[in-house]
């Protein structure tokens, strides 16, 4: 697809992060950044700061070469959002049992609303909050090499499963770590999970409390799943 229009919704201190990477792989993207009150408030930003097809991203997402394989533009316009489910297993044949196991309440129908694509021409009325308010939209779901995202159910699959999902994150258009970086701490299964490493080439223009933090997680990543991840990739490949 042609490069999108970017809408940065910034909750917290990564947007430079996530701009750095969208001048890296989608220079030729129209680029807002929007102050955002969060998770709740995500889509009625998005509708009251732009009027065309945009991608929506919370502020610490990293775009990598991967989003050249987005769906093109003609078939995200005839969707009203094109969004992921919040539960990357959800549908997953061995490992969807392991929410209920954890004693988290999961199904098909919970979106992530931080990544997506809105289309404000199928949006009538703004609303007033997000809750409820994809019910009766037309919806496209991305695939997993979209929106390589965190989940909470990673902790429960094998060493293996981890680095199977994380081997998706090297080509995926999208990698959504958020709450990592803003913590700065990851188990060693989120490691082989997330290649949060990629982050590094992004982090220069990061305050310096936020940019030692990111850099000190990428580096432990690199050094604990990076070369087992990308070994495998290649082995496969």
């Amino acid at each position: 697809m042609s490069h999108p229009n970017i809408l940065i919704l910034e909750e917290n201190d990564l947007a430079a992060m996530t701009l750095a990477s969208i001048k890296a792989y989608a220079p030729k993207s129209k680029v807002a950044v929007v102050s955002c009150d969060g998770e709740g408030s995500r889509i009625r930003t998005a509708l009251q700061c732009t009027n065309k097809v945009t991608l929506c991203v919370q502020s610490g997402v990293i775009l990598q070469s991967g989003i050249i394989y987005m769906p093109p533009m003609a078939r995200l316009s005839s969707y009203s959002i094109t969004i992921s489910r919040a539960h990357v297993f959800i549908d997953h044949p061995r490992q969807s049992h392991i929410y209920g196991l954890m004693g988290l309440e999961a199904h098909k129908g919970v979106m992530d609303t931080s990544v997506f694509f809105i289309n404000p021409e199928r949006w009538p009325e703004t609303p007033l909050v997000d809750r409820g308010a994809m019910r009766d939209k037309k919806k496209l779901v991305m695939p997993r090499y979209m929106n390589h995202k965190a989940d909470a159910a990673l902790e429960a699959v094998s060493a293996w499963g981890a680095l199977q999902y994380g081997m998706l994150g090297h080509g995926a258009g999208i990698l959504n770590y958020t709450q990592h970086y803003l913590r700065g701490y990851a188990t060693p299964n989120e490691m082989y999970g997330y290649p949060l490493e990629l982050a590094l080439p992004f982090i220069d223009d990061l305050q310096p409390t936020m940019k030692d933090r990111v850099w000190r997680l990428g580096s432990k990543a690199k050094t604990v799943g990076a070369l087992l991840r990308t070994g495998l990739q290649t082995f496969y490949e």
